[in-house]
């Protein structure tokens, strides 16, 4: 079915409605970090491997399961009389070891205050204290088996991509055998002459030598400005020969009267460098071919894409936004007028937290307007959906 999306912006009429909606915003985010953390203690087998089972199972089903699940985990007993599976499971776990934490009590802890759902019994906002309806309850649990999911789906492609990427690499190594003999001899000679070079240095300069931690064969743009490999090809012109199609003999070294233009031309060595290379490579076409299968190589096959990250969320620097739901969190919407009521938490004078409905201004897409569409649909001979 199409669907149409509509912008709507809330106008911060009022400091106190400011801080409501900041302060809704900030709680939602706050509860959701936690549980997404208890979801994650639950996948590592902190609460037992039944429970690993269970997130397991949360993590495979629709973005609005979770809620069902960790409903029954949290509650004084299992009260679900569904039949599937999972039932069973969250059963015997609440059997074994209790709920996991109680809702009711407090299932997270936003700048010193309890957030817990509401209870049966009637009762009054207190400081340190902050019941939420059910809906945010839901919202809270569900968001976090999205947020999850989300990254479970990037993790499970970069796995595919990279077992695509290492295919790829065995295929093209061995149909290029000849480069690979330079790439695991003679060039391998370099980076080890390039390394010894280094230590020297660091010795000259009187610091300590530090080794590296592990073994870095990537080298890219730099090396095409690098005095140590146009010193190298000097030094081992046997190179054109990597794949027999050159003899020793054809390889063609830059005339000092070439040198003496270019070095005058680009006075500095990071400039002339690039430019012997080049007459090189333009003169040796074995070279050449060589230097563009090490720099395609290197390029595609050295390093593979770091795998995504688990970037928890956070109010300001990594949002992730609360949904407002019809009749629940918002309702007496006029889109005409630019009024609606929104249910969000407000503080009173002890500083206690409690859900209060507050009026706000709207600005609105001029299609949702009633006298806009019933304008628009009497030019256009059609009927409107709705008033």
């Amino acid at each position: 079915m199409a669907t149409k999306t509509y912008r709507t912006r809330f106008i911060n009429s009022t400091a106190v409605l400011d801080a409501a909606l900041e302060r809704t915003h900030y709680v939602f985010v706050e509860c959701l970090r936690q549980m997404i953390e208890r979801y994650l203690d639950m996948r590592k087998g902190k609460y037992g491997e039944e429970c690993r089972e269970l997130i397991d199972i949360i993590l495979s089903r629709s973005n609005t399961f979770a809620h069902g699940v960790i409903d029954q985990l949290s509650r004084a007993a299992a009260t679900t009389s569904l039949s599937d599976p999972w039932t069973d499971l969250a059963k015997r776990v609440h059997k074994k070891q209790g709920p996991l934490f109680s809702q009711h009590e407090g299932f997270a802890v936003v700048d010193g205050t309890t957030i817990h759902t509401k209870p049966l019994a009637r009762f009054s906002p207190a400081p340190g204290k902050l019941a939420v309806p059910a809906k945010f309850w839901h919202q809270v649990c569900d968001s976090a088996s999205t947020y999850l999911k989300s990254n479970s789906k990037l993790m499970e492609q970069w796995r595919k991509d990279r077992k695509e990427w290492l295919n790829d690499r065995s295929k093209w190594e061995q149909e290029n055998l000849e480069f690979m003999r330079f790439w695991n001899g003679p060039y391998r000679q370099f980076e080890e002459a390039c390394e010894q070079k280094r230590k020297q240095s660091q010795l000259a300069a009187g610091e300590r030598v530090i080794p590296k931690l592990k073994e870095s064969r990537e080298r890219g743009k730099r090396v095409e400005r690098w005095h140590l490999w146009y010193d190298w090809i000097l030094s081992h012109p046997e190179i054109i020969e990597w794949r027999g199609c050159a003899k020793l003999a054809d390889f063609k070294t830059v005339p000092l009267d070439i040198q003496r233009k270019i070095m005058s031309k680009y006075p500095k060595q990071h400039k002339y460098i690039p430019e012997l290379l080049k007459w090189l490579k333009q003169n040796n076409p074995e070279l050449a071919a060589l230097d563009t299968r090490r720099a395609f190589y290197v390029r595609t096959f050295i390093r593979f894409r770091r795998p995504p990250t688990l970037t928890l969320p956070t109010p300001y620097k990594h949002p992730y936004w609360f949904t407002f739901e019809l009749n629940v969190f918002y309702k007496d919407v006029d889109f005409e007028k630019g009024t609606i009521r929104l249910l969000l938490i407000d503080q009173k004078d002890d500083g206690a937290w409690s859900f209060e409905w507050c009026d706000a201004k709207l600005k609105c897409d001029p299609r949702l307007k009633p006298s806009f569409r019933a304008k628009l649909f009497s030019k256009e001979g059609r009927y409107p959906p709705y008033s």
